[in-house]
């Protein structure tokens, strides 16, 4: 790296230095309730846009051209539509402040089942193995991905720790900085290419195709059961922890709907700079490097390639204190308050309040860098993508549709057994699935719902195993129901 790249580097980091020591006060629970529709676009979209939305993007998008946005991008924009419709709804539940606190009224074992399901979810593998991939492009991979991944990663639990809330308004800020610098910079890399009929000349076609007026080529794409069962995983949009915290802390329901078309718009503009720059670094791709973003920076001017590392480094920081902060939020409002190891009455200023807090950062942030050199070592070309299918389909399978149909909808006429009931029919079979995905790779049956291994992105038990869940929590709901109402409960 050039001392141009260095220099751009270590100015930005210089800038967040100074501009953390001058956050206000760290705050844990005082921030409910209070964030306007700009305030709560700013701290959304970097909670749900974070790494995978701009730089995994980015490589899906030059390996394989625009049917990965068919795939990969487009299968979240029902539920980002129906969010703009829901957020309101969810804004008036209550006075709660995480997702586990919607199942507070059914009950503590209902409460700390969701609320492990999140912290699992919530852990940043993504952030974590992009932070150290950074520092090993900085230093032109000298030096193992390991060692960045622990310094900077304990860097950012440390920011997150102590700035808190703060902090985390602070990195709403600094991802609209990162993105929109990445976005010009999308600009400048189709120019770098030769212009956008270079890039089509050289590609091959059919990495344009299929493409907005081609809808019958996305619709050949849903005949495979394993690609329409990945188009609908962008349906954990709709229960994703840290989407539902941020509704949750806005000023009034009118401000969560502003904020989601706010939110929606940036979401759409930042689809179309990930796809113009994964087109116009494939046509410049070179073997020897390791993603295709390394291309941009070996080949791109000093200036621009260090502008695209800066805007890089500002978006995973972003990313990861959401992850983390909505993490410590879970493990001090639920974990720690449902094993009385906290008061319920905890003051917004209260100091066992932050001790638990940084408690929860620290173990989510810690057992996030093990597990990304654990599985580093064992699958260095992409270790997150299976942790997430993992944690998605705990998520979605063990808690989607009691959350959707007991914290959200029908929440004063639901039974109490028919959300715990649900909540552990889903995760059990869930994780049997999970588990039997790992152990017989090559296993399928009616359960795979027609998914392969030669077509499956894990394997086929594995991704199917939020709609075993599913469907599993679905009947456990069912069953708690009846037998609640055949018993005379509530």
């Amino acid at each position: 790296m050039s001392f141009v790249v260095y220099s751009i580097v270590i100015l930005v980091l210089a800038i967040l230095a100074i501009t953390v020591s001058f956050t206000g006060e760290h705050k844990i629970f005082s921030e409910a309730r209070a964030m306007t529709a700009p305030a709560f676009a700013l701290t959304m979209i970097p909670a749900f846009y974070t790494v995978l939305g701009s730089i995994y993007q980015v490589d899906l998008m030059g390996s394989d051209g625009l049917s990965q946005w068919w795939l990969y991008a487009l299968s979240w924009y029902p539920g980002y539509i129906l969010m703009i419709f829901l957020a309101g709804v969810i804004r008036a539940t209550g006075p709660h402040i995480t997702l586990p606190d919607r199942f507070l009224k059914f009950g503590r074992t209902a409460e700390i089942l969701a609320a492990v399901a999140c912290f699992l979810y919530l852990m940043p593998m993504d952030v974590m193995y992009t932070l150290g991939w950074i520092g090993q492009l900085l230093t032109d991979y000298t030096l193992p991905l390991e060692l960045f991944t622990v310094i900077f990663g304990f860097g950012l639990i440390l920011f997150t720790c102590y700035k808190g809330w703060a902090g985390y308004s602070l990195s709403g800020i600094l991802f609209f900085i990162g993105i929109g610098t990445l976005g010009i910079s999308s600009v400048a890399l189709v120019g770098l290419a030769g212009g956008w009929e270079t890039i089509r000349a050289t590609l091959p076609a059919d990495m344009f195709i299929p493409w907005f007026g081609d809808f019958s080529g996305f619709f050949n794409l849903l005949k495979d059961p394993a690609t329409a069962l990945w188009f609908l995983m962008g349906g954990i949009f709709l229960i994703d922890p840290m989407v539902w915290q941020r509704v949750s802390l806005t000023e009034s329901s009118k401000a969560t709907g502003k904020g989601m078309v706010f939110a929606f718009a940036f979401w759409a503009l930042f689809d179309v700079t990930t796809v113009f720059s994964g087109l116009a670094i494939a046509t410049m791709w070179s073997p020897d490097t390791a993603w295709l973003l390394d291309t941009a920076f070996y080949l791109a001017p000093q200036l621009l390639g260090g502008v695209i590392i800066a805007a890089s480094l500002l978006c995973v920081i972003a990313g990861g204190n959401a992850y983390l902060h909505a993490g410590g939020m879970v493990v001090s409002q639920n974990i720690a308050k449902a094993l009385g190891l906290l008061p319920e009455d905890t003051l917004s200023r209260d100091e066992e309040a932050k001790r638990w807090y940084r408690i929860g950062v620290g173990v989510l942030g810690t057992i996030t860098i093990l597990l990304v050199i654990v599985l580093n070592s064992f699958m260095p070309e992409d270790p997150t993508t299976l942790f997430w299918l993992v944690v998605s389909a705990i998520l979605f399978g063990g808690i989607g549709f009691p959350l959707i149909f007991g914290g959200l909808f029908f929440r004063e006429r639901v039974p109490s057994l028919a959300v715990t009931l649900g909540i552990v029919f889903g995760l059990v079979a869930t994780l049997a699935s999970l588990g039997y995905g790992f152990m017989a790779p090559e296993a399928t049956s009616i359960l795979t719902l027609g998914i392969l291994k030669d077509t499956a992105t894990a394997t086929p038990y594995i991704d199917a195993s939020r709609i075993i869940g599913l469907g599993a929590s679905i009947v456990g709901y069912i069953l708690g129901w009846g037998v609640s109402m055949l018993s005379g409960g509530e």
